[in-house]
């Protein structure tokens, strides 16, 4: 992701993204949401309903709030594409989801991304949703974690132990981090275990966060707005809304098939936003992108000299795609709260979306994380099985995988996968530069590949020799400590004997509206 379109940025980017996402609660938001989409189903929409969608919340904050925020975290607004149940922007750096009663940012490359949270705190007290119900930062271990440092004067970027001091300040959460600690790959998650008001001190405007009881009524403490305009200190406030199940799947690639980087380059055509925007068009429908989720609304861009970004709308849940192509750091990130297909027993099955990312883009290494929140237990087993077997992925083998279960009724597997080429490769010590992989999956009927490759399902592999045009795979030390097998949260050891995945069938797609917002330089 360029940081302006005139950039001729070729060398390294940090492409791996910083992630918040931050629930707030207000006693009865939810059940006024459902009745008003409820209502909306049953009739055609009035003459201004037609206009666009009918927002409550967080969705009413002032355009030019959310851009005074996002300058804080160094990115600029590129498109805004207004959906029934939240509003997508475009971001220079990755992307920005506002729903009426959450927030979920996501920046790339040095950006500050926790100099958000004041702002959203600020924003949240103004709606009267004082009461946080989740909080949630991540992101994988950076390249170069010494730029994130440099870039942000506060110190609050950069080591992972930064960050949770900085994050501690707000809130009462629990810091992990997963993944071999003597290997390449490690994530990053930082999390809140209960429910908790925001409350400003008496003689300043900054807030402070406190624990709420976890009784079915909870008290306001003095000085939290709970509710805009009513004083509900020392008063018991109504039962909170009953928590919906929430998925969230995050994949994110290293090392990637160069044919298919190649294709996110452009020379010297994107001019301006308009350009590439309309580049990202195109560039979604002949990457295979569009197929990834059948019917979803994709809003792509392009960026110049290299990089796509999209968000994507589908039945009220969103997904998203970063790609940064450089030989040198190639990383490609997709994060979906859609559920996109269930079994018979109505197990939520992602093994069909997973393969037709893995399809697109042919990455030797990725990471795979599955939240679930106020899910069945049975059922989210189930499903994990789906995914994270061991050879469960065409050409892939697994070498490390985690659960977890936090106290906020959330629980994590986390898994990190290796092409066996790559596996090969390293076994007989061959350093590659770039190498094209077999076909994570066999063809689709929907592929491409089936109608104008054919026959090249299974490429012997390319080995290309180092050199500066062709640089090897980015390496990062190894860290000290800690031995090669991945273990619970718990300390215990996982192992995995489930089934290969089952197959499944895609959803429809559903109406938005969109406007273009163009950022000025």
């Amino acid at each position: 992701m360029a940081e302006g379109f005139e950039s001729q940025f070729n060398g390294f980017f940090e492409g791996a993204e910083k992630l918040l996402e931050i629930w707030f609660v207000r006693p009865g938001l939810q059940q006024e949401s459902e009745q008003v989409s409820e209502s909306r189903k049953r009739r055609r929409p009035s003459r201004d309903e037609s206009k666009g969608p009918l927002k409550k919340g967080l969705r009413t904050v002032k355009l030019e709030k959310i851009v005074a925020m996002l300058d804080k975290v160094a990115c600029k607004i590129l498109n805004t594409v207004e959906h029934d149940l939240f509003d997508a922007y475009l971001l220079s750096e990755s992307s920005l989801f506002v729903y009426e009663d959450r927030v979920i940012l996501k920046t790339c490359g040095t950006t500050t991304l926790l100099h958000a949270i004041p702002f959203l705190l600020e924003f949240s007290k103004d709606k009267g949703l004082s009461l946080i119900g989740d909080v949630f930062y991540s992101h994988r271990n950076f390249v170069d974690e010494k730029s994130q440092a440099d870039k942000d004067a506060e110190g609050h970027h950069g080591p992972f132990d930064a960050e949770v001091k900085y994050l501690d300040s707000f809130f009462d959460g629990s810091a992990y981090t997963v993944g071999k600690q003597n290997g390449q790959d490690q994530w990053h998650l930082y999390l809140t275990d209960k429910p908790g008001f925001l409350v400003p001190p008496e003689d300043s405007d900054s807030y402070k966060y406190v624990r709420a009881p976890t009784s079915s009524k909870v008290v306001a403490p003095k000085g939290s707005n709970i509710t805009r305009g009513k004083s509900l200190v020392g008063k018991q406030i109504p039962k909170l809304p009953t928590p919906q199940p929430d998925y969230t799947l995050e994949l994110l690639m290293t090392n990637l098939n160069r044919d298919k980087m190649d294709q996110f380059y452009h020379k010297g055509e994107l001019k301006d936003t308009e350009a590439a925007l309309a580049a990202g068009v195109k560039l979604t429908k002949t990457s295979g992108i569009s197929r990834i989720v059948p019917g979803a609304e994709v809003d792509g861009c392009a960026f110049a000299p290299c990089g796509y970004s999209c968000n994507a709308q589908l039945d009220g849940g969103y997904y998203t795609i970063h790609v940064t192509p450089q030989p040198i750091c190639s990383y490609v990130s997709f994060e979906t709260n859609i559920v996109t297909d269930k079994d018979d027993d109505g197990v939520v099955d992602y093994s069909k979306l997973v393969a037709r990312v893995l399809d697109v883009f042919q990455p030797y290494n990725f990471t795979l994380t599955l939240f679930g929140g106020h899910v069945d237990e049975g059922k989210f087993t189930k499903m994990c099985k789906k995914i994270f077997s061991q050879d469960c992925f065409k050409h892939f083998k697994r070498n490390a995988k985690s659960s977890f279960e936090f106290e906020n009724d959330y629980q994590l597997v986390y898994a990190h996968y290796q092409h066996e080429d790559l596996i090969d490769s390293e076994k007989k010590g061959i350093k590659l530069a770039q190498i094209t992989p077999k076909n994570t999956v066999d063809a689709p009927p929907w592929s491409q590949q089936n109608a104008t490759h054919a026959g090249r399902h299974e490429p012997s592999p390319r080995l290309i020799p180092v050199s500066k045009e062709n640089p090897p795979f980015v390496s990062l030390a190894p860290l000290d400590g800690g031995d090669s097998d991945s273990t619970d949260a718990d300390g215990s050891h996982e192992v995995s004997t489930e089934d290969s995945p089952s197959t499944s069938t895609s959803s429809s797609s559903s109406c938005h509206k969109k406007s273009k917002s163009v950022a000025s330089s």
